[in-house]
């Protein structure tokens, strides 16, 4: 036996999604690039918001589910999300520590100063709320120290 799907019934793609999508990707892909005096400043602004764009546009798919499933997924998502967060401000942690090291050496004074600067209120508001990077290693605009 065969079976008919009639094509009317199938459920549409949003386009309007995939275009946020697609923006927000090209967003993360300018913020790896850096450049000097207003078009940086304004650069680094407006790419800083590629990733909560992309947070958001996904999440509508999460939320157009029914109560029941979001309650059951959103856990699962908070752990994970909750897991990869760890891993990879762990990731960054030891890499400001070795760029540390390398760079100035190992002395208590710049220890002490580089984990007063990354376990500072400051800078846990600024990861959690901006997506802020913990090490202190560069001359990017996330290094604390």
């Amino acid at each position: 036996m065969t079976q008919v799907v009639d094509c009317n019934n199938k459920a549409r793609r949003n386009t309007t999604i995939d275009f946020f999508k697609c923006v927000a990707c090209i967003l993360v892909i300018i913020n790896h690039f850096h450049h000097d005096g207003l078009v940086g400043s304004i650069e680094v602004t407006v790419s800083h918001l590629g990733v909560p764009l992309f947070f958001m546009v996904s999440g509508y798919f999460l939320w157009r589910s029914s109560l029941s499933d979001v309650e059951k997924v959103l856990p699962k998502k908070i752990k994970h999300a909750a897991k990869l967060t760890f891993m990879h401000l762990s990731i960054y942690f030891v890499f400001g520590l070795i760029s540390l090291v390398i760079e100035k050496g190992l002395s208590g004074k710049i220890l002490l100063d580089f984990l007063m600067g990354v376990f500072s209120l400051k800078a846990i508001l600024k990861t959690v709320l901006f997506g802020a990077t913990l090490y202190g290693g560069g001359s990017g605009s996330y290094g604390l120290c």
